[in-house]
């Protein structure tokens, strides 16, 4: 059970799909449950007390369109296939914080002068980070998710501490880091998507059956739009196989030395 690596889902009834007014679409049929097992934890899950706080709450997992995950995650793939020196994978979010730091330091000066520093060092030296990094933004509080590559091993590093409006916790494990093979990684998401398009193979099949009554449903544009997405994703899961990115790590080094010679004043 400590090395499992798994993301989980299940997809909702085309019968049971919220609708978008009046109308249905691909992105709608995607609608269903996520989560993923890291370890002995698991992101996207709701914790006990938000269970409770949200008295209609009925859903464990992260109850939202899949396809939202799909895209924000698929977008990493090309940045997580390149791996990072070993000091930047040891400690990851240490940089951010030197990055924040030096950030808050030049809060106060001119517009240009400010934009200068964000875009040509802040920017620059933190981005390495921001690329392997999605902020689950669709959903209230949600979890920002990394995926850091150094050689053969991978980690997966979670944070979902933010508290809703009255301070309730909303997930199950805030935070964490799961460090696994990276081929054990690869072969987990392509399992995911391949099991995904098997199931949305499905899903367009009973929704281009079914009638719909009042409710709008372009059935040979959805059919047309399946076979796209699938063709997309998986040119992105190729990404993970054929790294094509080459950060220049030495201008990361001087740009770290810098802000850190700033904060040292």
């Amino acid at each position: 059970m400590e090395n499992t690596f798994k993301i989980n889902f299940q997809l909702i009834d085309p019968d049971k799909v919220m609708l978008w007014g009046d109308t249905i679409h691909w992105f709608g049929l995607t609608d269903g449950l996520l989560w993923i097992t890291a370890g002995d934890k698991s992101i996207y899950e709701y914790s006990d007390e938000v269970m409770e706080y949200y008295e209609n709450k009925t859903n464990k997992y992260n109850d939202y369109q899949i396809s939202r995950f799909l895209e924000d995650f698929s977008e990493l793939f090309e940045h997580i296939s390149e791996s990072v020196p070993e000091k930047y994978y040891a400690d990851p979010f240490s940089f951010d914080e030197t990055a924040n730091k030096c950030l808050e330091l030049h809060y106060d000066d001119e517009d240009d002068l400010f934009d200068t520093f964000y875009d040509n060092e802040y920017r620059a030296f933190i981005g390495w980070l921001w690329d392997r990094t999605m902020d689950s933004g669709h959903l209230v509080c949600g979890p920002h998710i990394s995926c850091v590559r150094c050689g053969e091993k991978i980690k997966l590093i979670w944070f979902a501490e933010e508290k809703n409006s009255d301070g309730v916790n909303m997930w199950s494990t805030p935070k964490g880091c799961f460090e696994m093979p990276y081929k054990t990684f690869v072969s987990e998401v392509k399992n995911f998507f391949a099991d995904f398009f098997t199931e949305m193979d499905k899903q367009v099949e009973n929704a281009v059956k079914k009638d719909w009554g009042k409710v709008k449903l372009d059935k040979k544009r959805l059919v047309e739009e399946h076979k796209e997405r699938k063709e997309m994703f998986y040119q992105r899961i190729a990404f993970l196989d054929n790294c094509d990115k080459h950060t220049d790590w030495k201008k990361i080094d001087e740009l770290h030395k810098k802000l850190l010679s700033e904060l040292e004043g």
